[in-house]
């Protein structure tokens, strides 16, 4: 009764003024929250789930056009590598793990996988010795940054390198994907490879965008730019599809974890069935 009785004789302004005032509403309250949840489906937000959430179609359709060399920045214990090397046409993938105590776990799972070549450190814009917060409990939350998620973490020692000196001195001449996942610190990373960009020797990007990065008060619209400025076009990632960014609007700002992927654009005519 309370729905039909809004919803009767209202424009928008004041339909919106009448949802709010009964915001207490228990029916009301209770459809917010239903709304909320598919909206966030709907948006593939909160899924982390490489198998369904688009990273390994990503990275199948990828790798399908331009085979050849994987970064994975920030592997945690090593399921993004152990998928790509599934795919016959990934050559290598070079793993980047910034915390001691997970890579060790990350060592152990890929032990018996070929062309894994795994780095204990990180990837960001300068090469500099750097403490981390270590999440013992949820080894995926560790980061550069005390985020204050309530997990319990320990402060540690590592290191990080530039993407573009990783190349130069290991000889990579191109990058088929560069995967970032690296809590709040995504935009250091694509920093460190600018050289890399500059000469258009890196086909595909996925990066993360969300909470960790309001502690590094890192916006969507800084990473986009960036991208941009390298002649990239940037999407969203859904688990068929990529959705195109053409234009950043505050619109888009977003700190519900989503994905992203930046292509060259000779990248995005091999994928032009997957774009919308």
């Amino acid at each position: 009764m309370h729905i039909i009785f809004l919803c009767r004789g209202t424009n928008t302004v004041s339909l919106r003024s009448a949802i709010s005032r009964h915001r207490r509403n228990p029916v009301l309250h209770y459809m917010a929250i239903i709304c909320a949840k598919y909206l966030r489906a709907y948006d593939n937000q909160f899924n982390w789930d490489i198998n369904t959430n688009g990273e390994s179609y990503f990275a199948r359709s990828v790798l399908e056009s331009i085979p050849g060399v994987v970064f994975d920045v920030g592997a945690n214990v090593g399921t993004y590598t152990s998928m790509c090397l599934s795919i016959s046409d990934a050559t290598a993938v070079h793993s980047f793990e910034i915390s001691p105590p997970t890579f060790v776990t990350l060592k152990q799972a890929c032990a018996n996988i070929q062309n894994a070549r795994l780095n204990c450190f990180g990837l960001g814009a300068v090469n500099q010795e750097i403490k981390i917060y270590h999440a013992r409990d949820s080894t995926d939350r560790t980061s550069i940054l005390p985020v204050a998620d309530g997990f319990k973490r320990e402060v540690l020692e590592s290191k990080i390198r530039t993407g573009d000196a990783y190349m130069t001195e290991n000889r990579i001449e191109k990058i088929s994907i560069l995967k970032i996942d690296a809590e709040g610190a995504d935009l250091n990373v694509l920093l460190g490879f600018s050289d890399a960009f500059d000469s258009n020797r890196i086909a595909a990007v996925q990066f993360e965008h969300g909470e960790p990065d309001i502690e590094s008060r890192t916006l969507l619209k800084d990473k986009l730019y960036f991208l941009h400025s390298k002649k990239l076009r940037t999407f969203r990632l859904f688990p068929n599809c990529l959705e195109e960014i053409k234009q950043y609007d505050y619109s888009i700002e977003d700190f519900r974890g989503s994905n992203y992927v930046a292509l060259t654009n000779t990248t995005a005519e091999f994928l032009a069935r997957q774009i919308s």
